[in-house]
């Protein structure tokens, strides 16, 4: 396998899985938490928000916008919702602008798949 993802084949990519458990910026480096994390080193491959009975968020940064310019995604998950999780597969999203960091505002909720670029 060439470290591209084979996506014809249907297949999915090794990767890690990270459990946020602080509720402050968690820093990724070559797809581990780790400081020292630039632009283009970490491919976010999933994100998943476990249910909760309040509101929960994942604000990532690391990318850009069409302009280029320094863009959070923010993602939410169910409170009310048959399925016990919010998946979010943005197979293959390269840190493009800077240092990839996730920051969840409810402990033990958020799971992060990452892999080196």
């Amino acid at each position: 396998m060439s470290g591209r993802y084979p996506l014809d084949r249907g297949e999915f990519p090794a990767c890690t899985a990270t459990l946020l458990h602080a509720t402050t910026a968690v820093a990724f480096h070559n797809g581990i938490v780790a400081a020292g994390g630039v632009a283009n080193d970490t491919i976010l491959v999933g994100l998943i928000i476990l249910q909760n009975a309040t509101s929960v968020t994942a604000t990532v940064a690391g990318f850009a916008d069409e302009t280029g310019t320094a863009a959070n995604l923010v993602f939410s998950g169910d409170t009310t919702a048959l399925d016990a999780a919010s998946r979010f597969i943005p197979i293959g999203a390269i840190n493009n602008k800077a240092a990839l960091t996730i920051t969840a505002n409810t402990a033990d909720k958020v799971i992060v798949l990452t892999r080196p670029a």
